[in-house]
C-alpha cells in the first residue's frame, strides 16, 4: 500500500469530480477505523524511524558490515525509513496540513514510496536466499555470501527500481477538486498507472512471496533431513565443527523471513483480491467489514517497517552484542551483562531452525 493509495483513502475521494461517486467513499470521522489510522500511524512512524536508524547504524558499522546479510538488513532499514517518511507526509492530511498535495512533494513522495517498498521487499528475498545457502549449501557461503556480492545486488535492485517506478514523477499532477488541491494521476496516464499497479503487485507480492515460501520449505526439509541423519549416526558432536556465527545468523534470517510473511502479505493479498474483482467486473463497493479488515491489515503492513529492530535484537546474537557494546561505550552508567547472561538470552531468543528440529526429532525418537 503506497502513499498514493493511502492518500486516496484518507482524503475520502476517488479523484473523480462526480459528487455521487465521491459520496461512496466518504468515511465517518467517528469510526474506529478512522481513529486507528489517525493515531497509530504517527506512533509507528516515530518508533520505527528510531529503530530503523539504529539498526542501519549497527548493521552498516565496522563490526557487522563485513557480513553480506547485514548489508541487506542495513539497506532494508534505510528504505523502511524512507517509506515511513512518505507515510508521515501523507498522514499530515489528518491535521489539515496538505503538504502532500503540492507540486514536487506529490511526485517525489509517491515515487519514493514505490521505490522504498520494492527495495525493502527484495532485501528480505535476498536474506532468505542467503539463509538457504547457509543451511542447504554451507560450502558456498564464502563464495556467494560476501559483502561485495551484496553491494552489487543492491546496486542492481536500486537501478531496476528507478527504471520501473519513475512513472509517478511525470504522470502525476495537482488538480483542484471542490476548491481543494489533490495529487492525482493525469487522465492520459491512468491506464499506464493501472499497469504499474499490476507490475508492482507482481514485483512486491507474487514473485517475492513464492520465492520466500519455496525457499523456506526447502530449508525446513533440509534441516529435518540433516537432524535425522545426525541422530541416526550419533554425530552430535558435529555441531561443534560449524562456524558459530552461521547458526545464529541462520536463526536471525529465518525470523526476518517469517515476520515479513506474517506482516507484509495480508494487505497485498487483500489488494490482489480487489484487482481480480475489478478485472473480472465483480467489484462492489467495500462493506464496513471489508474496510475494517483492510485497515487492520494496513496497520500490520506498517508494523512490517516499524518492528524490525525488535526482531533483530531478540533473534540476532551479534546484533545484540554490538548494540550493548555501543550502549555501554556511550552511557557510563550502563552495566554490561557478562557473556554467560548474553548466551542465555541468545539461547532463549534465537530461533535457530536446526536446533529446533533436532529437539523435536529427539523427542520423537524417545517416544518410539
Amino acid at each position: 500500500m503506497h502513499a498514493s493509495s493511502f492518500a486516496q483513502t484518507d482524503n475520502q475521494t476517488t479523484f473523480n469530480t462526480t459528487p455521487e461517486v465521491d459520496k461512496l467513499y466518504v468515511a465517518s470521522t467517528d469510526s474506529p477505523d478512522y481513529f486507528l489510522r489517525k493515531y497509530s500511524l504517527p506512533v509507528l512512524c516515530v518508533i520505527g524511524f528510531m529503530g530503523n536508524s539504529l539498526s542501519a547504524a549497527l548493521f552498516l558499522g565496522k563490526t557487522l558490515r563485513g557480513f553480506s546479510c547485514c548489508i541487506f538488513l542495513g539497506v532494508r532499514s534505510i528504505t523502511d525509513n524512507g517509506f515511513l517518511i512518505t507515510l508521515l507526509i501523507v498522514w499530515l492530511d489528518f491535521l489539515d496540513v496538505r503538504v502532500f498535495h503540492t507540486v514536487g512533494v506529490c511526485h517525489i513522495t509517491v515515487f519514493l514510496s514505490y521505490v522504498c517498498s520494492f527495495l525493502s521487499v527484495w532485501c528480505v528475498v535476498c536474506v532468505t536466499i542467503e539463509n538457504y545457502v547457509r543451511i542447504c549449501h554451507p560450502m558456498l557461503i564464502k563464495l556467494y555470501c560476501t559483502s561485495r556480492t551484496a553491494v552489487m545486488i543492491i546496486s542492481f535492485l536500486t537501478f531496476a527500481s528507478l527504471c520501473i517506478y519513475n512513472i509517478p514523477l511525470w504522470s502525476n499532477e495537482i488538480v483542484d477538486i471542490y476548491e481543494m488541491n489533490y495529487c492525482v494521476t493525469k487522465r492520459t496516464y491512468q491506464d499506464l498507472q493501472l499497469v504499474l499497479t499490476y507490475i508492482d503487485t507482481a514485483m512486491t507480492l507474487i514473485i517475492p512471496l513464492i520465492a520466500i515460501i519455496v525457499l523456506m520449505v526447502i530449508i525446513l526439509l533440509k534441516g529435518m533431513e540433516a537432524s535425522k541423519r545426525k541422530l541416526r549416526l550419533g554425530h552430535h558432536r558435529s555441531k561443534n565443527r560449524l562456524v558459530p556465527s552461521y547458526g545464529t545468523v541462520a536463526g536471525l534470517l529465518t525470523a526476518v523471513s517469517i515476520t515479513f510473511i506474517f506482516l507484509h502479505t495480508p494487505i497485498h493479498i487483500f489488494k490482489l483480491k480487489v484487482i481480480i474483482e475489478t478485472v473480472t467486473g465483480k467489484y462492489k463497493v467495500a462493506s464496513v467489514t471489508d474496510l475494517t479488515i483492510g485497515n487492520v491489515f494496513q496497520v500490520m503492513y506498517y508494523l512490517n517497517s516499524s518492528v524490525n529492530f525488535l526482531v533483530y535484537y531478540i533473534c540476532g546474537k551479534n546484533f545484540r552484542r554490538v548494540f550493548k557494546e555501543v550502549l555501554c561505550k556511550n552511557i557510563s552508567c550502563c552495566v554490561c551483562p557478562d557473556e554467560d547472561d548474553e548466551d542465555r538470552l541468545s539461547d532463549a531468543g534465537t530461533t535457530e531452525l536446526t536446533i529446533i528440529l533436532e529437539k523435536s526429532d529427539a523427542g520423537s525418537e524417545k517416544s518410539r
